[in-house]
């Protein structure tokens, strides 16, 4: 098995996103997206 990378902060916010959507919490889950996605673009700079 591979050493796996750790977890950056976008694959972080994208889990708590995906645990909001299973809950029903539709609104949070698209605001962590955009975070997330948000947390990805910044750390590619």
């Amino acid at each position: 098995m591979p050493d796996r990378k750790p977890a950056t902060l976008a694959d972080r916010i994208r889990k708590r996103a995906q645990k909001a959507q299973r809950d029903g919490n539709a609104g949070a889950a698209v605001k962590l997206h955009i975070l997330a996605s948000e947390a990805k673009t910044v750390r590619e700079r």
